[in-house]
């Protein structure tokens, strides 16, 4: 893996807004989601190595499936080939629910991913990129999504836990209400922080945009870093 300064990449940015494909992102999980377009993307990148492109996304509610959902927009700012061929990968997927659909504004939505000298970028925290192998996208497994168990079975990083709050129906506490021991699932790796913090929004009701996920320094990561930049930058 190689990393670079944000500085030391071509962005590309449009004053224009820019087409879109849509995915209900209830429709399936994070993980194969996310692992399908890095399969895709970096697919591209290695075999047309003078291809640039910046991928842009935009989360937010949508009616376009007929139902209110949360939809991610994904939208090209580059070759429409790119969004041809994400939207064929995601719509083979069992249950995903996609359509090239509404344009997006570049300024309104955030950097995901960057396609340059046959390399696939992410960002890896506020300031740095670096590059994804597409051989480690191949075969449909992301090495920071999935570690063995003792028998050497792959299993997701994904743990679901419980609190240990009383199990009576309800229990009144400092002023909340809890109907039931809570069920959590803890952060996964590859989880971007803006789908963190928009879920901590809807769990505690609380105003969008009103949540920080910060590091030690106190400055607010930015929406595309992945989680486990949080969780290293405190380790």
């Amino acid at each position: 893996m190689t990393t670079k300064p944000e500085s030391e990449l071509n962005f590309k940015k449009s004053s224009e807004p820019i087409p879109t494909v849509e995915i209900d992102t209830d429709s399936i999980s994070d993980l194969e989601r996310m692992r399908t377009i890095r399969r895709t993307l970096a697919s591209l990148a290695s075999k047309e190595p003078s291809m640039r492109a910046t991928i842009y996304v935009h989360a937010t509610v949508s009616f376009n499936f007929h139902e209110m959902t949360n939809s991610d927009f994904i939208g090209v700012a580059g070759p429409l080939s790119i969004l041809q061929a994400l939207q064929s990968e995601l719509s083979r997927l069992p249950g995903a629910r996609s359509r090239l659909s509404d344009y997006i504004s570049t300024r309104e939505s955030v950097m995901a991913y960057h396609l340059e000298h046959g390399n696939l970028w992410v960002p890896e925290d506020a300031l740095t990129w670096s590059s994804v192998e597409s051989r480690s996208e191949d075969g449909g497994r992301s090495p920071q999504s999935l570690e063995c168990d003792d028998t050497g079975t792959e299993k997701a990083v994904i743990e679901e836990i419980e609190d240990e709050l009383p199990e009576e129906d309800e229990v009144n506490l400092k002023g909340f209400r809890i109907e039931s021991a809570a069920r959590y699932r803890a952060a996964r790796a590859d989880a971007s922080i803006g789908s963190i913090k928009r879920q901590i929004e809807s769990v505690f009701g609380l105003p969008e945009g009103s949540v920080a996920l910060c590091g030690p320094d106190g400055k607010a990561l930015r929406s595309d870093a992945r989680i486990a930049t949080l969780r290293r930058r405190w380790d």
